[in-house]
C-alpha cells in the first residue's frame, strides 16, 4: 500500500501453506514465542492468525486505540490545629523559709512548696490551695499564660518566748499556727488575729495584705524571784505567766498586772514596749 503512516507495532504469523505459492527455495518462519518475543521488544503485540479472517480481525485489533489510563486520584489534605494549654504561674510573697504546700483545689493533686527560695512556681491553668500554717488559702486562680501573686502578710512577736506563742482565729479561736523565739515570725493570710503570752490573751490584731506586723509586747523581769515561781497575776487575779531564777522575765500584752510576792503584791500597769523590773532583795 502506497503510505507512509507509521503504527504501532505488528506482527502477523502467515499460514506455511502460503509458502508454496512464494516460489523456491521455501521461506522459514519464525515461531510464536520468537514472534512473541519481537513485539514486546518492539514496544507492540502479538495477534496469532492461521487464516485470512483471522488476520483480517487481528489487524483490526491492533488498530484500535489502547484506552487511555484512568486519572490519578486526587488526595485531599486536611490539617487540624491543637492548641496546648499554656500554663500560668503562681507566685507568693512573704513566704515562710519553711515552706507552703500547693496543691490542685479541684483534684487534690500536691505540687512544689513555694518557699523564699522558690517564690514563684509554673503550674496548669487551674484552682489552688496554698498552706500558711494551719489555715489554707483556697481557690487561688492562675489563668492560661498569666501570673497570680497572693500576697499574705506577717506576723513577728519581738522578745517572743521560748515556750511560744499560739495564733488564734479572733472570731473561733481556732489555733492557725504558733511562733517561738527560735522563728519569731509567722505567713498568715490577710486577717484578725489573737496572740497567746502564757495564759494572756492579745486581741484583735489585724494583718493586711502585704503588711508586715510587729506585736512588741512588754516584759516583766523579776529578779530574786521565787525558785518555785513567782506568779505574775491579770488585774482579776487570774495567774497568766510565772518567773523563776531559771526564767526569770515573761513577755505579755500591755494591760494591768499583779507580781505576787506572796506578802507584797506589787502592781504594773504594762505598756507596750515597756520593760518592767522588779528587784527582789
Amino acid at each position: 500500500m502506497g503510505t507512509n503512516r507509521r503504527h504501532r507495532s505488528t506482527t502477523a504469523r502467515i499460514p506455511s501453506s502460503w509458502s508454496a505459492s512464494l516460489g523456491s527455495p521455501p521461506i522459514r518462519l519464525p515461531s510464536s514465542y520468537q514472534l512473541q518475543c519481537i513485539a514486546r521488544v518492539a514496544h507492540g503485540k502479538y495477534y496469532d492468525a492461521d487464516s485470512a479472517g483471522k488476520l483480517a480481525a487481528a489487524l483490526g485489533e491492533a488498530a484500535k486505540a489502547e484506552a487511555p489510563p484512568p486519572p490519578p486520584v486526587q488526595r485531599k489534605t486536611t490539617t487540624i490545629v491543637v492548641t496546648k494549654p499554656k500554663p500560668g504561674k503562681l507566685a507568693m510573697t512573704n513566704a515562710n523559709i519553711m515552706g507552703h504546700a500547693v496543691t490542685d483545689a479541684k483534684t487534690g493533686k500536691s505540687f512544689r512548696s513555694l518557699s523564699p527560695m522558690r517564690s514563684v512556681m509554673e503550674v496548669p491553668a487551674s484552682f489552688y490551695n496554698v498552706k500558711l500554717g494551719n489555715a489554707v488559702w483556697k481557690s487561688i486562680e492562675v489563668k492560661p499564660g498569666e501570673t497570680t501573686t497572693i500576697e499574705p502578710g506577717v506576723l513577728e512577736i519581738k522578745n517572743a518566748s521560748v515556750s511560744g506563742h499560739k495564733v488564734l482565729d479572733n472570731e473561733t479561736g481556732e489555733v492557725i499556727g504558733g511562733i517561738v523565739s527560735s522563728n519569731p515570725r509567722m505567713t498568715v493570710m490577710p486577717s484578725i488575729f489573737a496572740v497567746t503570752f502564757g495564759k494572756a490573751v492579745w486581741r484583735d490584731i489585724e494583718v493586711k495584705a502585704g503588711e508586715h506586723k510587729v506585736l512588741n509586747p512588754g516584759t516583766i523581769t523579776v529578779n530574786g524571784a521565787s525558785v518555785t515561781g513567782t506568779p505574775i497575776r491579770s488585774e482579776g487575779g487570774a495567774i497568766v505567766a510565772s518567773v523563776s531564777p531559771l526564767g526569770s522575765w515573761a513577755p505579755l500584752p500591755p494591760g494591768k498586772y499583779v507580781v505576787d510576792l506572796g506578802s507584797q503584791k506589787v502592781p504594773i500597769d504594762l505598756a507596750e514596749g515597756q520593760d518592767a523590773v522588779i528587784d527582789v532583795k
